[in-house]
Parts: C-alpha cells; structure tokens; sequence
C-alpha cells in the first residue's frame, strides 16, 4: 500500500520523542517509509548512550525528512516535547510515539479541514487499538475501538468548549495542531508543573482555549497494545 503525499506534507512536522525504545522507533519510522509519507520528522531522543547508536543508525539510513537530536537522560518529558516544538516551523504538529500510529490519510485530511476553517486549533478522528499474538506460524491480529466517546467541540465561547472537553475527555496528544497552539501549550505546561498527568492536560485544556477542536469521521489512527 502507498499513500501519495500531497500539498500538505510540506506543512507539517511529525515530533517523536523517545527514550530507550529503538525497536519501536524502528517500527514507527519504517511504518511511514512503507507508506511513502515523507513530512518532516523531529526526533527528540533522551536515550541511554547504549542505545544512541542504534537510533542514530535508525534515522540516518531512512530515506525520509527526519532531523534527529539528542537531549539528557535527566529532562522530563513535558520539557523534551516543549524544547523540540521549538524547533518546529512548519504549520501544523502531530505528536507520534512508538505504539502509536497515526494514519497518513488521517493526518491529510485533518490537516486539509484546519486549513479551511481558521477557527479550529486541531483535529482527530477515529482511534482504534490491536494487539498480534503468535499461534503457531502464524501472526493473529485483533482490535477494538478506542475513544469512542470522541466528539468534535464547536461551541463559540472558549470556557464552555473547556467545560464540554472535561465532562467528556479524549486526550488530544496525537491530534493535528496548529503549530503555535501546541507550542504555547507545552510552554505553559512546564512552566506550570513537574506531573506528568497534568503535563498531559494543560495543552489539551490550551488547545481546546484557543479554538474549536474537530473530532473527523474518518480512520485516524491505531495504538499497538
């Protein structure tokens, strides 16, 4: 299967932070090569230097975007995000890990949505998670729906998209974001706490503030469980 890349590609960053996991960054790098997805790809690696070598390998030999950087063993998450985001200079941002896979098609067609609506600070759709299991020589592959009480939050005034966010909260990590948005969110984050948890919540809470949130019909993206 490939997927075409198309005008949006060139607008937008895909930021991996990672740490001690180059079979997964090998995974996740390779999932997107095989789909001849090609934006631009941060890599923001935290890594024990047993394991640097691997993943400089990893991301030298792909022939795709990817800029690859190295941060301590000591910085916390929420700081590794917040200083690769401000490296960032595309338009729009999706935050990708190891077990997570966000759609191409998924991503383009966020991406396209925001771009026609100013309004909107970032976009997702449908989620899903699978898990394989050997049987014998073969590979058994299932999944089941995730988030599925996901739901777009349109309303006008900031506080009641907020209010609606938390009575019914979908994480918005690997949604589609205007650039500016997330980075104000993580900026905001460290400056506001060291809990991971909340880490977590304040740039979704920042992006929600800042404009409409779109939950899109449409497969966006699968975690490896």
């Amino acid at each position: 299967m490939t997927v075409t890349s198309t005008q949006y590609t060139s607008e937008l960053t895909i930021v991996v932070p990672t740490r001690n996991r180059s079979n997964s960054l090998d995974r996740l790098i390779t999932f997107y090569k095989k789909l001849d997805f090609d934006p631009k790809f941060y890599i923001a690696d935290s890594s024990d230097d047993n394991q640097i070598a691997a993943n400089e390998e990893i991301c030298a030999d792909i022939d795709l975007n990817v800029e690859y950087n190295t941060y301590s063993t000591e910085i916390r998450l929420i700081e590794k995000i917040r200083d690769a985001l401000r490296n960032v200079t595309t338009s729009y941002t999706v935050l990708s890990a190891g077990d997570d896979f966000v759609t191409p098609s998924g991503i383009d067609q966020a991406v396209q949505f925001l771009s026609n609506d100013k309004s909107f600070s970032a976009a997702h759709g449908n989620y899903i998670s699978f898990k394989s299991e050997q049987i014998g020589f073969d590979i058994q592959f299932s999944w089941k729906p995730r988030y599925v009480h996901s739901q777009s939050l349109e309303e006008q005034k900031p506080e009641n998209r907020l209010q609606s966010h938390h009575a019914n909260y979908v994480p918005t990590f690997y949604s589609v974001h205007r650039t500016p948005s997330i980075q104000e969110g993580y900026e905001r984050a460290v400056e506001a706490t060291t809990d991971v948890r909340f880490g977590e919540l304040l740039p979704s809470m920042t992006a929600v503030i800042n404009g409409k949130f779109k939950h899109l019909n449409a497969f966006y993206g699968a975690r490896y469980s």
